[in-house]
């Protein structure tokens, strides 16, 4: 309730916030702050530096799944992408954005 407290519907607008104001800390990712090459800082916890190889051997506590799911049939250009995200290519893209990139598991 408090007059002029900046509000952020998207990671994109909370990572604009956190940009534009002087000493502003909020919550983003490592993969958005990679991934569109933000100018932000991700912060250590507990002396903890928050990278893809720390994420990997679990002393970065904070991390944030993501999966693909479809249906058992997906159509011809979602199983494109499926097919592009689990390449070398498309591999190397997510660790370049801070994302550790594991098997996937099919079902």
């Amino acid at each position: 309730q408090r007059r002029g407290l900046p509000i952020a519907s998207t990671d994109q607008d909370a990572a604009d916030n956190i940009q534009k104001i002087a000493g502003a800390v909020g919550p983003s990712t490592l993969a958005l702050i990679l991934g569109e090459n933000r100018p932000l800082k991700a912060l250590a916890i507990n002396n903890v530096a928050p990278t893809v190889e720390n994420i990997a051997n679990g002393t970065y506590p904070m991390i944030k799944s993501l999966y693909l799911i479809t249906g058992s049939h997906p159509k011809a250009e979602v199983q494109r992408f499926i097919d592009f995200i689990r390449s070398n290519e498309g591999a190397a893209i997510l660790r370049r954005t801070g994302h550790l990139v594991l098997t996937p598991e099919v079902k």
